[in-house]
């Protein structure tokens, strides 16, 4: 068997949808539909079988993304965060 690249994918998950939140509260004054029952993706991941790992800080990212690149084939990371809009670029 040949060899395979790491592939990585990064979920940063704050279990809604933030953006759609923060619009419609700014539109509407309300908000509705935009909170999120998601799978474990790490574990969904794993049914698959690549690796999936949940990350429990930003600062933990650099040593989760070290050792993804160390793994043979594809990787799931979840980095569960909320990021508050408005967002600045």
């Amino acid at each position: 068997m040949g060899f395979v690249s790491p592939t990585i994918f990064l979920i940063v998950n704050d279990s809604r949808y933030g953006a759609i939140k923060y619009l419609q509260e700014r539109l509407f004054g309300r908000w509705g539909e935009t909170e999120l029952a998601n799978p474990d993706f790490p574990a969904l991941a794993r049914s698959f079988g690549a690796a999936g790992f949940r990350v429990d800080s930003l600062d933990r990212l650099g040593s989760a993304l070290t050792r993804a690149l160390g793994h043979p084939g594809p990787t799931v990371l979840e980095l569960p965060m909320t990021i508050d809009p408005p967002w600045e670029l």
